[in-house]
């Protein structure tokens, strides 16, 4: 009996530890009859849009490698994205040799869908792959007989909430999502059944932080500057990074219109409170920049 699991996930040959990857040709498929015919007589694709959604804590190899603006994937050189798919050995670890799978992309684009952090949980991505036919391989080139890569991505560091700056006001923050909300549009030519050409269309952000602070409720109109903080947790320790050392990951929101969220004013039990962020362009500063070597001011 074959088992497998997947293994290694891979951006421009670097290496993503992923906690999930979801592999999906998004087949339509066509089943047509006519005639005297009471049932189908024929059926097949009428088209496929090929993804990839995966989600890790491996938050800053990720934002480095494809940023807010996504990563464009070539086929040149290392410009691809793969994916390894395990074959298990009986009782533990893999099978020997080149006896694994491995599923290519050669063209497409690879996208930020959002990120968040709960409490001392670990901050988690998710993120997708759009992938395109490129004129000679097919957007998924699957193949068989691979040996697995020799040294796959370890998790080695993990973020967790930090605290909200919002307009010049520090926060102390509960959760913390950040909502970068691509949207995607594809086309294809000549009735071919994949995509050739992926854009972003636009993108919706959106971002929020839940609090034990009810100033939060005073938190209404157009803010500048906020900045949300994921801060980094010294591997293997029972510490955190140091606030001044340039370990940690910021969120930089040039300008947003804040507005609060629902108060929850149980009796007992702690009063919670939040604040959503609408990000805008205003003109000349980028609406949402990520710095993945931030120290917390």
């Amino acid at each position: 009996m074959n088992v497998y699991h997947g293994h290694q996930f891979t951006i421009n040959a670097v290496g993503i530890a992923c906690d999930s990857l979801t592999v999906d040709p998004r087949i339509t498929a066509f089943a047509e009859g006519a005639g005297a015919s009471s049932v189908n007589t024929l059926s097949g694709m009428k088209m496929s849009e090929p993804i990839i959604k995966g989600t890790t804590r491996d938050i800053k190899a990720l934002i480095d490698q494809v940023t807010v603006a996504g990563y464009v994937v070539t086929g040149a050189s290392t410009s691809k994205v793969i994916a390894y798919i395990a074959k298990e050995a009986d009782g533990y670890g893999y099978t020997a040799g080149s006896t694994h799978k491995s599923i290519t992309v050669n063209k497409g684009l690879v996208v930020i869908d959002s990120i968040s952090a709960r409490g001392t949980d670990a901050a988690t991505a998710s993120f997708t792959v759009y992938a395109l036919f490129d004129g000679t391989n097919n957007p998924f080139v699957v193949a068989s007989s691979v040996a697995l890569p020799g040294t796959p991505a370890a998790l080695s560091n993990i973020w967790v909430c930090g605290k909200a700056n919002i307009d010049g006001t520090d926060y102390e923050t509960q959760s913390i999502d950040l909502q970068i909300g691509p949207q995607v549009s594809l086309a294809r030519k000549d009735g071919e059944l994949y995509p050739r050409f992926v854009h972003i269309d636009k993108y919706d952000f959106k971002a929020s932080i839940d609090t034990l602070d009810a100033a939060a409720l005073e938190l209404n109109g157009l803010c500048e500057d906020s900045i949300l903080y994921f801060q980094k947790h010294s591997a293997n320790t029972e510490t955190r990074v140091a606030a001044a050392t340039e370990e940690h990951i910021s969120v930089t929101i040039a300008t947003a219109y804040m507005q609060p969220k629902s108060a929850s004013l149980p009796w007992p039990g702690q009063a919670s409170f939040g604040v959503d962020l609408t990000p805008v362009y205003n003109g000349t500063d980028s609406t949402i920049a990520i710095d993945t070597t931030a120290a917390i001011a």
